[in-house]
C-alpha cells in the first residue's frame, strides 16, 4: 500500500486517533529509528554472524506477520549493501565484539523491515489476521447495546485494524515471540477508549442513540390515546414524506420489522456502514421536519 494512502484507509469515521493535521498522519511510521550502522571494517567472521542473525530475524518476523512474504532476499541484499556486510575486509577492526555489533544493527534492521511490511503489505497482513480481529471485535460488541453494536461495529473493526498496525511498530520480537497477546490487549483498550470518547466526550451522541430509535418506534408503535395517536401519526407520516424510497425502506425494516443492519444490507446489496449512514441521515431529516 502506498505510504500516502496508509493512514486515510484505516481511519474510523469518528475523530478517534485522527490527527489534527492529516498531512502529518504518516510521520510516526517514518520516525522509527532505521539508521543502519556501517560494518565495512569489521572482521569477515563478524559479518558472517551478523548476516546469519539478520536472516533469522527477518524469517521470524515474516513467519508471524506475513508467512507468504517472498521479498526477503531483495530486502536483505539492500541491508547488506547499506551496512557493508558484503564487503571484504583486509584489515578488520577488532575493537567491537559481535554482541555490540548486533546490538547496533538489530533495532534499525527490525524497524526497516517493519516499515517495508507496513508500507507495502499492510492489506495482506490484516487479511492474515482478519479472523482474529473480527473475533475480538465481535466479542466486545456482544456486551454493547444492540443499537450501539449495529452502528459502531464497523468503526470498531477499523480501530482494531489501526491498533494492530500500531502494535507492529511497538512489538519487540525478542521480548515476545507472538504479537497477538500484545495486540489483543491494545485493541481492547482502543475500543474501550473509542466508546468512552463517543459517550462521555460527546454526551449528545449517546442521547441520540436513545432518542433516534424512540422517534421512529413512536411512529409505528404509538400506544397513547386515539387523539394523540392520530395527531402524532399524521405529523410523523408527513415528516416521513421527506425521505426517499430507499430511506423509507431502511427506516421501516430497522424500526418496524426489527431487522438488523446486516440483514438490511444484504437485502439492499449495500454495506452495513452504508445502511447505518442512510438510517442516521433519515433520522436527521425526520427531526428537521418535526421541528418546522
Amino acid at each position: 500500500m502506498p505510504a500516502e494512502n496508509y493512514s486515510k484507509k484505516f481511519y474510523p469515521q469518528s475523530l478517534y486517533r485522527k490527527p489534527l493535521d492529516e498531512s502529518k498522519a504518516y510521520e510516526e511510521l517514518k520516525s522509527l529509528d532505521s539508521q543502519l550502522p556501517n560494518f565495512s571494517t569489521i572482521s569477515n567472521e563478524h559479518k558472517k554472524i551478523l548476516i546469519e542473525e539478520s536472516n533469522q530475524l527477518v524469517d521470524h518476523i515474516s513467519t508471524i506477520l506475513y508467512p507468504t512474504f517472498s521479498n526477503k532476499e531483495t530486502f536483505l541484499a539492500k541491508i547488506y549493501k547499506q551496512t557493508g556486510l558484503k564487503d571484504s575486509t583486509k584489515e578488520p577492526d577488532t575493537s567491537k565484539s559481535i554482541t555490540q555489533c548486533w546490538a547496533s544493527l538489530e533495532k534499525p534492521l527490525l524497524n526497516q523491515f517493519k516499515m517495508l511490511l507496513l508500507e507495502q503489505f499492510s492489506d495482506q497482513i490484516l487479511k492474515q489476521f482478519s479472523k482474529k480481529l473480527s473475533y475480538v471485535v465481535n466479542q466486545y460488541v456482544r456486551y454493547l447495546p444492540r443499537h450501539v453494536a449495529n452502528t459502531e461495529r464497523e468503526d470498531l473493526l477499523s480501530i482494531a485494524q489501526i491498533e494492530f498496525l500500531e502494535t507492529i511498530k511497538a512489538w519487540t520480537p525478542l521480548k515476545s515471540s507472538d504479537i497477538w497477546p500484545l495486540a489483543y490487549s491494545r485493541i481492547n483498550g482502543a475500543m474501550k477508549d473509542y466508546i468512552r470518547y463517543i459517550t462521555k466526550s460527546d454526551p449528545a451522541r449517546l442521547f441520540d442513540w436513545i432518542t433516534d430509535t424512540a422517534i421512529v418506534y413512536k411512529h409505528f408503535n404509538h400506544t397513547s390515546s386515539p387523539t394523540d395517536k392520530i395527531d402524532s401519526g399524521l405529523e410523523l407520516s408527513a415528516a416521513m414524506n421527506c425521505l426517499t424510497e430507499r430511506e423509507k425502506g431502511v427506516i421501516t425494516a430497522y424500526s418496524h420489522e426489527d431487522k438488523t443492519f446486516a440483514t438490511i444490507s444484504k437485502e439492499l446489496n449495500l454495506s452495513e456502514s452504508q445502511v447505518s449512514r442512510i438510517y442516521k441521515k433519515s433520522i436527521d431529516k425526520i427531526k428537521k421536519e418535526l421541528k418546522r
